[in-house]
């Protein structure tokens, strides 16, 4: 079978019929092009504009990547609304993990889900029934004797400017004793 260069009415008509059906895309474009099935994806890349030497899509190649995603989310929404009917739920919801997998994936258990959901809801309690205390408060200028609090963090150092790239400003040199000899030189320009 010749591949046309673009996605033709048929080939999107064939893929869709696929898709809604609940067969992945991969198998889809398999069952329609056959061996030559990466140029689908190919035409969904120049659709979204991924592709590395696609300048432009054409109609043809946005016409197939909206049916397709139509298709997809068809196909999708039918397993849902068997979940809804519980018809055979444990074929939609198998399918739906499988082919959703972002939105659908399965629980690692329902006992250790249910034992993580206890453990946040009394979490969320536990917080709930704690005072929230205002930052600002939690460290006082002064103790209570009068004795004034160190501050955490230690007062930035003086910055350290070469004098040379300056022009002779006045400012803090490598001989002034406010420099710490062990502090890099910053260039930074001075208004």
């Amino acid at each position: 079978m010749r591949v046309p260069k673009s996605p033709t009415r048929a080939v999107t008509a064939d893929v869709v019929k696929y898709l809604k059906c609940g067969v992945p895309l991969e198998t889809s474009l398999k069952l329609v092009l056959g061996s030559a099935f990466d140029a689908g994806f190919e035409w969904l890349l120049i659709a979204t504009g991924a592709h590395p030497t696609a300048v432009r899509a054409t109609k043809a190649h946005k016409h197939f990547h909206d049916e397709v995603t139509r298709a997809q989310a068809h196909a999708e929404a039918v397993r849902v609304g068997v979940l809804a009917k519980d018809s055979k739920p444990k074929w939609a919801m198998a399918w739906l993990q499988t082919q959703a997998r972002e939105r659908w994936r399965p629980a690692a258990n329902d006992a250790d889900t249910a034992n993580t959901l206890r453990k946040l809801i009394a979490d969320v309690q536990r917080r709930a029934a704690t005072p929230v205390e205002d930052p600002r408060r939690r460290r006082p200028a002064h103790l209570a004797d009068g004795t004034p609090v160190a501050p955490v963090l230690p007062p930035a150092p003086p910055v350290v400017i070469d004098e040379e790239w300056v022009g002779g400003m006045e400012l803090v040199t490598r001989g002034d004793p406010r420099a710490e000899p062990d502090r890099p030189i910053l260039r930074c320009p001075v208004r």
